[in-house]
């Protein structure tokens, strides 16, 4: 096919002479607002949720005891859920410290954190307070 001599579109191919078709864009604004999802306001600052308190069990809307009873429970079974529920766990390491099996089980488990080698112990910068 012959391209006639009077058209404005050139027949040489080099990269300056090939033609692009393009639509007009249009922009969509709606009163600058974004349109999208977005993430609310972190409120927790890096606090974890009160769900994973110790203390749930105190401060919960339905505690489990008000549900669950060990009435029908033989006695034996009875004796060992109480003793399990009279375990009292501590919230800070200077609260540990002061009970000799948990001075126990932190040792053992410091040392197979460093058997593992998923652990290195280190000394704390003077300039550092470490109080407990």
């Amino acid at each position: 096919m012959k391209t006639p001599s009077n058209s404005t579109v050139p027949t040489d191919q080099s990269p300056e002479n090939i033609l692009e078709v393009t639509t007009p864009t249009r922009l969509v604004h709606l009163d600058d607002k974004t349109i999208g999802y977005q993430l609310p306001f972190r409120q927790n600052r890096g606090k974890p949720p009160n769900r994973y308190s110790p203390d749930i069990g105190k401060t919960s809307k339905y505690p489990i005891a008000n549900h669950v009873s060990t009435e029908k429970l033989s006695e034996p079974l009875k004796a060992f859920v109480h003793q399990l529920s009279a375990i009292h766990i501590p919230t800070k390491v200077s609260e540990a410290l002061k009970d000799p099996k948990w001075v126990q089980a932190i040792k053992e488990e410091m040392k197979a954190l460093e058997k593992n080698q998923t652990w290195t112990l280190e000394t704390i910068p003077e300039e550092k307070d470490y109080r407990m």
